[in-house]
């Protein structure tokens, strides 16, 4: 029976040390490349509680009054699209 529990428990130990050793982990997000309004990356997956940090990059050579576009990060379970018509005027 204790061996059971043990090995959860020091699971769940080591995960919050490695996110705790190395910070955060760090998402790389690259748009507009090729001129094409499009990020490189679609979704994130995150373990709860884990630390990320996301850099976000625009790889475009059109002016940003053209190519210009906002990225949001969305909890789990939030709908987009009804986010999105919250903010639309």
């Amino acid at each position: 029976m204790r061996s059971k529990l043990f090995l959860p428990l020091l699971a769940l130990a080591t995960s919050a040390l490695l996110f705790a050793a190395d910070g955060p982990r760090v998402v790389k997000i690259k748009s507009g490349e090729g001129n094409q309004m499009k990020f490189d990356v679609a979704s994130i997956t995150a373990a709860p509680g884990e630390p990320i940090k996301v850099v976000l990059t625009n790889a475009c050579t059109l002016p940003k009054s053209v190519m210009g576009h906002n990225w949001v990060l969305l909890a789990k379970g939030t709908d987009p699209i009804a986010f999105a018509n919250a903010g639309a005027p």
